[in-house]
This record gives structure tokens, sequence and C-alpha cells, in this order.
């Protein structure tokens, strides 16, 4: 369910921010939705080190060209890493993209650091808490037992998991 949310907050806003707890998916997801946009045309735009100047630098200025830019972990993968200048970066950005139907972005996060990033910054909680940012979000904690079931059901039939592990 959360990747058909995701993909429908993509195609009607260009934007999804995905969150959770540590293993529930968030950059799977992330990256089967890249999947999904590369098959219909989209260039993929990656930071690895999240510099929201990076990311435009390297976006095309033509507005017909179609790019999804994916930020994993886009606060930081095992603790906060938000400088003064990124909330508003942030939201430069999002506005940049909100804009323009032919670019996408897809931001993850563990719901932990981005809790703590709201405590630490008041422009960063104003962004978040904001009713346009806040429409983006979808909170993988939310994930019914049987959506959890069911991948682990297809990790373990899809890896060839030898009969032994199915013991223990």
């Amino acid at each position: 369910k959360a990747y058909f949310d995701s993909l429908k907050l993509l195609k009607e806003k260009g934007i999804v921010i995905i969150t959770g707890a540590p293993g529930v998916g968030k950059s799977m997801i992330s990256k089967m939705l890249i999947f999904n946009y590369v098959s219909k045309g989209y260039q993929v735009r990656y930071s690895s080190d999240n510099n929201i100047n990076n990311i435009k630098n390297i976006l095309s200025e033509d507005e017909s060209k179609k790019e999804i830019i994916l930020m994993d972990d886009f606060l930081g993968q095992h603790y906060l890493k938000l400088n003064e200048k990124q909330p508003n970066e942030m939201k430069s950005l999002l506005s940049y993209i909100n804009k323009r139907r032919n670019k996408k972005i897809i931001l993850d996060s563990r719901i932990t650091i981005l809790n703590e990033a709201k405590q630490s910054s008041m422009v960063f909680r104003k962004l978040m808490d904001d009713n346009q940012t806040s429409q983006y979000l979808i909170d993988l904690d939310r994930m019914s037992n049987l959506e959890k079931a069911k991948i682990l059901y297809n990790h373990i039939y899809f890896n060839a998991l030898p009969l032994e592990y199915f013991e223990e």
C-alpha cells in the first residue's frame, strides 16, 4: 500500500517523503519507485552527500526533461546531519519540484532522525508541520502486520532460503 500511495503522490505532487523505523523498507520502496520512473524515461539524480545545492546544480533547466531525485536518508543515515541552511534550501527545492511537472523527488528518513530535526530546527519543524509538506508523508510504521508478513514471505520465497532455516 505504501508503494502505491507513494506512486500516487509522485504523480500528483511530484514529491514523496517516506519515513519509518530502521529496516521497515524505506530505501527499498524508494528504489522501487526509481525503477518505475526510469521505465518511463526519467533520468535519476542522486547525491551521495544529500547536498541540496549540488542537487539543484545537476538538474536540467529544460522543464521538459524528465528527472527524478533520490535523497536516501536525507537527514543522515545513523544520526542527524542538518546544517542551518538546509531547511530553507529544502523548502526551496520542494517548491521548485512542485512547480515542474517532469521533476520528481523521493526523500526518505528514519522517523527518529526526522523528529530530532524537528526538535533542533524551528525552520525545519515549520517546513515539516506545514499542511502542504505534511501531505507528502508516507509513514511505513503504519504498515499492517499482513503487509509485513507478505514482505517476509516474498523475501523467503524469492531468495530460495534453505529448508533448514524454516525450522528456526
